[in-house]
């Protein structure tokens, strides 16, 4: 939480119009601790609709942390790898982490199954959004 008297209004609205994203920009100016609150909010579910989220997470990783951008390509580099040497170990370990995660947020989707192809897909997005 933050107060309007915590936030340079006019040096934030300059830069406002030349940022990827609003709440990246804000976390500039702002020492922020997070609640801890999760509230549910509905998000598209098409592939284009997919794709645009991550494309604008990893864009704003990158603007505004590059190093933490290199740290999430390599992440994405040695666990593409994994999934490539030992497939069905992969597979499994990878789906169970994303049932872990849905399940920590009570979503039930299909889409869990989608794990696997989604972490060998991540190098070839990152590098494609970067460069």
């Amino acid at each position: 939480m933050f107060e309007r008297d915590d936030l340079d209004v006019a040096a934030f609205l300059d830069d406002l119009g030349r940022t990827v994203s609003d709440d990246g920009l804000l976390s500039e100016y702002l020492d922020v601790t997070p609640l801890r609150r999760v509230r549910r909010v509905e998000v598209g579910g098409t592939i284009r609709e997919t794709l645009e989220r991550h494309a604008r997470f990893t864009q704003i990783v990158y603007r505004h942390g590059p190093r933490d951008t290199a740290s999430m390509g390599v992440v994405a580099v040695a666990v593409a790898a994994f999934c490539l040497l030992a497939p069905v170990y992969a597979f499994v370990l990878s789906t169970l982490l994303v049932t872990g995660t849905y399940a920590l947020f009570g979503v039930r989707r299909w889409t869990v199954l989608l794990a696997y192809p989604a972490m060998l897909a991540q190098v070839p997005l990152i590098l494609k959004i970067i460069y």
